[in-house]
């Protein structure tokens, strides 16, 4: 198995949990991902992440205070984008014109526009562009799309929640 070496982009409170997640993935032994390096225009946010990934990875991640530089890393293949929804297009868009992959959180961007030009860049460059959308990897949405793809139900015409 190949591993992918991320940059984590964003070290507030969404960073924190991404970076919990890196750990599980670690400890479960099915991790294809290394956490090379975090990414906040905060100083203090960027070494408290760094900090929380080396007590629960056993390694400290580099930091970089500006994505330019993040993006300039050869080091770095991937970005786990989960900064301020505003900032999506600034930071994801020159990682895809560079061809680094992205898996951004929701939303990924403001504006349709925004989203399209995410996704021309993603396919101009070749690069994987994902969005963390953790609705749809719930257990409980999980059962409902296995139901409805069962047939069991018939056909569905509306759905009210």
């Amino acid at each position: 198995m190949t591993t992918v070496s991320i940059c984590l982009v964003g070290c507030g409170g969404m960073g924190s949990r991404h970076v919990q997640g890196f750990a599980r993935l670690l400890r479960s032994g099915m991790s294809n991902v290394r956490l090379v390096a975090v990414c906040d225009v905060r100083a203090d946010n960027a070494e408290r992440v760094a900090g929380e990934a080396e007590a629960l990875l056993g390694y400290r991640p580099k930091i970089h205070l500006r994505i330019e530089d993040a993006i300039a890393d050869p080091e770095i293949e991937a970005f786990d984008v989960v900064t301020e929804a505003f900032s999506h297009l600034a930071v994801v868009l020159p990682a895809l014109e560079a061809g680094k992959h992205v898996l951004c959180e929701k939303p990924l961007a403001l504006t349709v526009r925004s989203c399209r030009l995410l996704i021309d860049a993603a396919k101009q460059s070749g690069a994987v562009l994902a969005t963390a959308e953790n609705y749809r990897r719930d257990p409980t949405n999980r059962l409902a799309k296995a139901v409805i793809d069962s047939g069991v139900l018939g056909d569905i015409h509306l759905m009210m929640q």
